[in-house]
């Protein structure tokens, strides 16, 4: 009698090869998730970037607002300019701008990235203000010119006055919030108040919201050198297009002077 060999694969054969095949499927899987995150996460660093870009322009435009020099009236709006009519900005609390009103000002034309775990971005302009100087304890009633408004004591003649842009973005859980924080380079985790996200510097409660905060000559981008010098040239302009001492001298003085970007 003669026997036969048969070939073919036996059960444990099979569920080796499968086993070796599961496993690869899904460190295949786990990497492209991890890739797809790391993507997201540069998509939305990119998005920080362009709306901070679109308010830094918003604010050279509007941190002023311009007169005509004949006839004194106002040729620009100045939305963040303090002596803005007929509405001024808020001097406390925040200043919010949506997308739709940046895109159709022309500030913001890039178009931006949809992340899954971002629901909603929200822009907004903190007020900030630094006093300058102080008057002299005594002054004469030659100096004071009859305003009665000049202060008796010390007083601060002027205050610069600006805004800082900040971009906060609704991240799906707190939990996800806290795990990206470090990675997009976020100042805080903040909560939402109303229509206003809290500064971190107000160290608001850890919320879902990540939150970015820069000045304007920093959230602006160009190809230009001579953007390093913009803080130092609108420091030029402060000093000799404000006269401190004509303001102290004049019968128009008013307690608050505002240094706006333009000097």
């Amino acid at each position: 009698m003669i026997f036969t060999r048969e070939k073919g694969v036996t059960i444990l054969e099979f569920v080796l090869v499968l086993a070796i095949m599961s496993s690869i499927v899904i460190i295949g899987i786990r990497q492209y998730q991890l890739y797809r995150n790391d993507v997201y996460l540069q998509q939305l660093q990119y998005n920080v970037n362009i709306y901070m870009q679109a308010l830094s322009a918003y604010y050279n435009a509007n941190c002023i607002q311009n007169l005509d020099y004949d006839t004194q009236t106002a040729t620009t709006t100045g939305t963040l300019d303090p002596n803005s009519t007929p509405t001024p900005p808020p001097t406390t609390g925040a200043y919010t701008i949506t997308e739709a009103q940046l895109r159709a000002g022309g500030f913001l034309t890039m178009p931006l990235f949809t992340i899954p775990f971002v629901s909603q971005y929200v822009l907004q302009f903190n007020p900030s203000s630094d006093p300058v100087g102080t008057s002299p304890a005594a002054l004469s009633p030659p100096f004071q010119n009859g305003n009665p408004a000049y202060p008796s004591g010390p007083g601060s003649v002027g205050k610069i006055y600006f805004w800082k842009p900040q971009v906060a973005a609704q991240i799906s859980s707190v939990a996800l919030a806290s795990q990206y924080k470090n990675q997009v380079s976020a100042f805080c985790q903040s909560t939402l108040v109303g229509s206003i996200v809290t500064p971190c510097e107000s160290s608001p409660a850890a919320s879902s919201f990540l939150v970015w905060e820069r000045t304007p000559s920093v959230s602006s981008v160009t190809s230009s050198w001579y953007w390093p010098s913009v803080p130092l040239t609108k420091q030029f302009k402060q000093q000799f297009t404000n006269d401190t001492f004509y303001e102290l001298n004049n019968p128009t003085w008013a307690a608050t002077h505002y240094y706006l970007c333009g000097g």
